[in-house]
């Protein structure tokens, strides 16, 4: 590109001088044939001086508005992300249910109650089959099970309910006490020791340990408060 320009502004240079040279009235202008062959002659090298000039800036890399860019002076960019198509499910919360599928919805744990009022227990079944659910309260000194009711529990739809009464002893002497209500899940086998046992000079059918096929299925504690 140097050279070119070089080149072309000495062509130029030269090419004036020839012109003025050969231009009428000059200090040659006694030669004539001279004069008529040198002026054009001049002017042509003018204009070939004045193209090599401007070649450089003919060719150089402009870029016209429909020009592609070169692909190798383009940086990459990163296209976007197409986003997920993956469905996001909610996750959703149930009640704790044991694994015998027996469930207490109904009082809260640590409920207060009055001793005679006593509480309503409420509660779920599902999957008993020939089992059966028994109500017993868990005494929290000496830990044995008084039996709440003569027979079991009335289960409709895998509902079922027991109002509990009384609660604890029916003085005063154990307010504060928390007692434990125990929902005993009965095999056929168990369910009938459990009908057929005898109540002790108290009234109550009391068991140190359960019977063989009865088991404790759920419970919740509840606080006495008052008599």
């Amino acid at each position: 590109m140097i050279v070119l320009t070089i080149v072309g502004i000495a062509l130029v240079v030269f090419g004036a001088f020839l012109v003025v040279q050969g231009r009428p009235g000059s200090a040659r202008g006694e030669v004539g044939n001279t004069l008529k062959f040198e002026f054009p002659i001049g002017l042509a090298i003018v204009l070939v001086g004045g193209a090599l000039i401007a070649l450089p800036y003919v060719r150089s890399p402009s870029r016209s508005p429909g020009a592609q860019p070169d692909p190798s002076l383009v940086s990459a960019t990163p296209s976007p992300a197409t986003p997920s198509t993956t469905p996001v499910i909610p996750a959703t919360t149930s009640l704790p249910s044991s694994p015998s599928g027996i469930q207490i919805t109904s009082p809260r744990d640590g409920a207060s109650v009055k001793g005679r009022a006593g509480v309503l227990i409420v509660g779920t079944a599902r999957d008993l089959g020939a089992d059966s659910l028994w109500v017993f309260d868990r005494d929290p000194n000496d830990k044995r099970y008084y039996r709440d009711t003569d027979e079991p529990l009335n289960v409709t739809d895998g509902r079922w309910s027991f109002l509990n009464q009384p609660i604890g002893d029916s003085g005063s002497s154990d307010i504060g006490t928390t007692y434990t209500v125990a929902i005993v899940r009965a095999t056929p086998g168990c369910d009938d020791k459990l009908r057929e046992a005898k109540p002790n000079q108290d009234g109550d059918v009391v068991y140190s340990a359960l019977p063989a096929g009865c088991v404790e299925a759920a419970s919740v504690h509840v606080v006495k408060v008052s008599t």
